[in-house]
């Protein structure tokens, strides 16, 4: 009877202690511009080929002056680019990118999370667009 009750609680704790599998995204450049390439690294959460980016994007001057540019200026899908890394996962860049940040374009302090436990392990093709004036 015990050996039978310690394997029903061994199956139990292995199906409830499997994770949810992850939501697989696939990013797809609408157009070859740099803005949208930032946007491609930003949500990829390549850090250093976001910061290289940067440089060539918005304003002549300091590399401050254009990181700040970007964060505020460049828009991914209809989303500050900070949100949109964060959106899909991109923590470390989005952090990253919400120093330069301010106002709406800030990332909020909470985080709601909602997993659908039945989801395919499908993967989802999302075409990126940028904009910036």
């Amino acid at each position: 009877m015990k050996t039978l009750l310690c394997g029903t609680c061994a199956v139990m704790l292995t199906t409830f202690a499997m994770p949810a599998a992850a939501q697989q995204y696939q990013f797809e450049a609408a157009d070859d511009s740099v803005t949208t390439k930032l946007c491609i690294e930003a949500v990829k959460d390549n850090k250093y080929a976001v910061k290289r980016l940067m440089r060539n994007v918005g304003t002549t001057g300091h590399n401050l002056h254009k990181a700040k540019f970007a964060a505020n200026h460049v828009r991914c899908n209809d989303l500050p680019i900070s949100q949109f890394a964060y959106k899909y996962g991109a923590d470390s860049t989005a952090n990253y990118l919400n120093k330069f940040s301010y106002g709406e374009n800030k990332i909020g302090t909470t985080k709601v999370e909602i997993k659908d436990l039945a989801a395919t392990n499908k993967t989802i093709v999302i075409l990126v667009s940028s904009s910036a004036p």
